[in-house]
């Protein structure tokens, strides 16, 4: 029987778990903290102008969007008063040279 060999085995790889389970939580805070780091003056610049572009739309200038950009991504939220209105501004937005990709958090809110 190999009973010896066989705990060595089972405690060298208890051991490798926990070191990896260590690292990635070690390295799970840096990465999520690179995703809420402030924004580029690029995305600043491509957010101010996602911005006006929407207040320059007639159909869209009275509507309240809260614009974000991430890297070429452009975040919307907000709430328009009908489904056409936020296909609108969907399209609007990627049309917009720079802007990579949109995501869309808005809503239709017949109040507006």
């Amino acid at each position: 029987m190999n009973y010896p060999k066989t705990v060595v085995v089972l405690l060298t790889s208890a051991s490798l778990a926990v070191g990896l389970s260590a690292v990635l939580q070690a390295a799970e805070p840096a990465a999520n903290a690179s995703s809420f780091a402030a924004p580029t003056a690029q995305d600043k610049a491509l957010q101010t102008q996602v911005s006006a572009a929407l207040k320059a739309d007639p159909g869209l200038a009275e509507a309240r969007i809260e614009v974000a950009a991430n890297e070429g991504v452009v975040t919307l939220r907000g709430g328009l008063r009908d489904a056409d209105s936020v296909s609108r501004a969907l399209a609007l937005v990627a049309s917009i040279e720079g802007v990579r990709r949109v995501e869309n958090g808005l809503e239709v809110d017949a109040s507006h």
